[in-house]
């Protein structure tokens, strides 16, 4: 029970939702039957990616835990900063988690195992020595959104895979830049921690000026390339208003000279980030299963009436939200 309960901690299933998102729409992609959401290859395949991730976090947090006693002080899913869990703890989970992982993959096809490997490779890069990439400030984003994306995407595919399909690069790509312009902003909350520690990150690098110009410029891109790869008027509207929203919530990131509004734009454009992948998803979903035109309709029109009541309520009140016990003011 007490390694269950780590487990928990360690999964954080915000970004282990973003995981089986990006698995989900790649397996959709790839291969448009709605049953395959249902199969028992892609429930195993999204434990063993969710198993991957707390592998990786179980090794991140080893390797920044002073530097998570300063930026995330009280968290609960960070047990070497609570006390709840110790090193050797988090050593035997990781452990663990990444051979059931490696076991679940042996039972769907080889290219899972294959993903599975490679997403415990490139996730022991980022935090271990030698090439400890989380400490090399312009390669971080970078290298991160390959962490998610790639890994997620494969997952995806190895679930559906089939001699006679054909991988999707434009996808890949599209969801790779959007990810991208979403991660580059993470180390906004973590500034405190990272210089105390002598962290080397973007931000403290280079200035929030760069850190902006490459989110919105990763926005701009993968937008693009999205409307490109989705090929349908009315889901390329729908992103192209999602990206409009993106980049004026960047411009605001920009302009702000509060750290709490810097927080709640980051968190904003998170949001606003999940929306297209959702659009996506939920047009996927009703395509598959040969939903109607008004079916359609009344998702994007509930789905916009919803993020443009969100952006709203952020542009005009923002002094109504929280981080903590304190008001953004």
């Amino acid at each position: 029970m007490r390694y269950l309960r780590l487990l928990f901690h360690m999964i954080r299933y915000k970004s282990a939702l973003v995981l089986v998102l990006f698995m989900t729409l790649s397996s959709l992609i790839h291969d448009p039957v709605i049953s395959h959401v249902f199969k028992w290859q892609t429930l195993i395949m999204a434990v063993a990616l969710v198993l991957v991730y707390a592998c990786a976090t179980c090794i991140n947090d080893l390797a920044d835990w002073k530097i998570d006693r300063v930026n995330l002080k009280g968290h609960a899913d960070r047990p070497l900063v609570t006390g709840e869990g110790s090193r050797k703890d988090l050593i035997i989970l990781g452990i663990i988690a990444a051979m059931v992982a490696i076991s679940l993959a042996l039972l769907i096809n080889p290219i899972a195992v294959i993903v599975v490997l490679l997403g415990l490779v490139l996730n022991a890069a980022y935090s271990l020595r030698p090439l400890r990439i989380s400490h090399r400030p312009i390669l971080t984003p970078f290298y991160l959104a390959l962490c998610y994306v790639l890994v997620a995407y494969l997952a995806g595919f190895a679930v559906v895979f089939a001699a006679e399909l054909q991988f999707n690069w434009l996808y890949l790509s599209a969801f790779y830049f959007l990810f991208l312009a979403r991660i580059s902003l993470k180390d906004f909350r973590d500034r405190k921690g990272d210089a105390l520690a002598g962290k080397p990150t973007l931000i403290l690098k280079y200035g929030k000026t760069a850190v902006c110009m490459l989110s919105s410029t990763a926005v701009a891109v993968g937008s693009i390339l999205l409307m490109m790869a989705v090929n349908r008027p009315y889901l390329q509207v729908v992103v192209g208003g999602f990206a409009v929203c993106l980049l004026v919530i960047e411009y605001r990131l920009y302009r702000s000279r509060s750290e709490l509004h810097e927080l709640l734009s980051v968190g904003y454009s998170a949001r606003v980030g999940n929306g297209i992948s959702f659009a996506l998803l939920g047009t996927l979903v009703l395509e598959a299963s040969g939903a109607a035109t008004s079916d359609i309709v009344i998702f994007y029109a509930s789905l916009v009436l919803l993020y443009a009541w969100m952006v709203w309520d952020y542009v005009k009140h923002p002094e109504s939200f929280y981080f903590g016990k304190k008001k953004v003011v």
